[in-house]
């Protein structure tokens, strides 16, 4: 049995330091919750089991750039169901690894092989591929070792990796509609301009004639994409590459999150995916018998957006000094009054959990519902503008033709 320091709250306004004896972290936060209580967080008193990953001194091992997630949910799919079936870990990764096509993916699987091989635990294996195993999955990975329920905890980060996958097929799919009518306005622009134009060209200047004004504007355009349209593009890329740059740099990268944030449509689809995808994990770690300081420390390194990070920093903090979470998290922007009270009711009932799942849920059907609306209204609109720009081509290259038969 050992020993587990922990911090609870018996109600949002009461928190209790207690200690308990359990053969393992998961079984003693379970304990805690029989109480009545709220672990805030829980810590072995001989060693740390924590969450956070202990720094390693390590061999340095080559860097496969591979960020397949389609690949990483098989992988961890195939390993759940391989240790739920006893067949233990280095034998599961070599059976992965006979598996496994992509060669790139397989050099992964294969370097992770010889370090378990070498002793290393799994968990510390999988860091020397931050790219693909970020900190979440490991220590993820690292909380299933320390409980015995390393298939469970797989088979849970298989459907997060799966949930997220669908998301983004989805987002792609209703994508596709306004995207092909852009390309296909820019493919007809582009055998216009390439094509047909220099031919017409040619007999628009022979005309003894005025030329109508739109005419006169597409001979312009023409006369200004072929004698300056290598300089337009260079302008372009140089564009790309110096906000590139600036993005990479923290300062650039504030100000765009700050910009998403702000814009009123796509702040608020922003603010539906960063709840959607915290939420879902932050359950996935509380179900896990992850404590809720931990789990929050967790979650804090899987969010993209800075200022979302930084507020949740902070209300991390706050709940480490025995606050509770409604009241921690109503200073985040990002956390609206539905989700702050759905949080809420979960911690007070104790099922933290169930309440950040059904959150979860909730917005991800709130962010879809909003792409959807938002492509709806894109789609015609890029219509639009590929049909007027079409049009006025064809006013351009008619009206010429039209006067000189009516002169006639």
């Amino acid at each position: 049995m050992v020993k587990f320091k922990y911090i609870a709250r018996e109600s949002p306004e009461k928190v209790v330091n207690g200690v308990i004896e359990a053969d393992r972290i998961d079984i003693a936060v379970s304990k805690i919750i029989s109480l009545g209580l709220t672990p805030v967080e829980v810590n072995p008193i001989k060693e740390s089991l924590g969450l956070p990953l202990q720094k390693k001194t390590r061999k340095t091992l080559p860097q496969i750039q591979v960020s397949s997630r389609k690949g990483l949910m098989v992988f961890t799919r195939q390993l759940s169901d391989l240790v739920g079936a006893s067949v233990p870990i280095l034998k599961a990764l070599k059976l992965i690894v006979k598996q496994t096509r992509d060669m790139k993916f397989k050099e992964v699987v294969q370097s992770v092989t010889r370090s378990v091989e070498d002793g290393t635990a799994l968990s510390s294996a999988l860091t020397n591929y931050p790219y693909l195993f970020n900190s979440f999955y490991c220590n993820m990975v690292k909380t299933g070792e320390h409980t015995g329920r390393l298939d469970v905890i797989l088979e849970r980060l298989a459907q997060n990796i799966e949930d997220e996958l669908k998301i983004k097929s989805s987002c792609i799919k209703v994508l596709s509609y306004p995207l092909f009518v852009l390309a296909a306005g820019i493919f007809t622009v582009f055998v216009i301009f390439t094509f047909v134009l220099p031919n017409m060209i040619s007999i628009f200047e022979d005309m003894d004639q005025v030329l109508p004004l739109s005419t006169v504007i597409l001979i312009a355009l023409n006369h200004l994409a072929t004698r300056f349209g290598w300089l337009l593009v260079i302008l372009v890329c140089v564009l790309i590459g110096i906000i590139k740059r600036r993005l990479d740099t923290p300062a650039g990268k504030r100000q765009w999150h700050t910009f998403l944030l702000r814009t009123r449509f796509i702040g608020t689809l922003v603010q539906q995916l960063e709840l959607g995808r915290l939420t879902r994990t932050w359950g996935l770690l509380v179900e896990s018998g992850v404590d809720m300081s931990s789990g929050m420390q967790s979650i804090i390194q899987t969010i993209d957006n800075v200022l979302v990070k930084e507020e949740l920093t902070i209300a991390a903090q706050k709940v480490q000094g025995g606050a509770s979470l409604k009241t921690a998290l109503q200073p985040c922007s990002v956390f609206d009054e539905f989700a702050i009270n759905m949080i809420s009711v979960g911690e007070e009932t104790g099922q933290l959990a169930r309440g950040l799942y059904k959150t979860s849920s909730w917005y991800e059907r709130q962010s879809m519902d909003t792409i959807q609306q938002m492509i709806s209204l894109l789609g015609p609109f890029v219509l639009i503008i590929v049909v007027f720009f079409v049009g006025f081509i064809a006013v351009a290259i008619l009206s010429p033709l039209m006067n000189m038969n009516m002169g006639l």
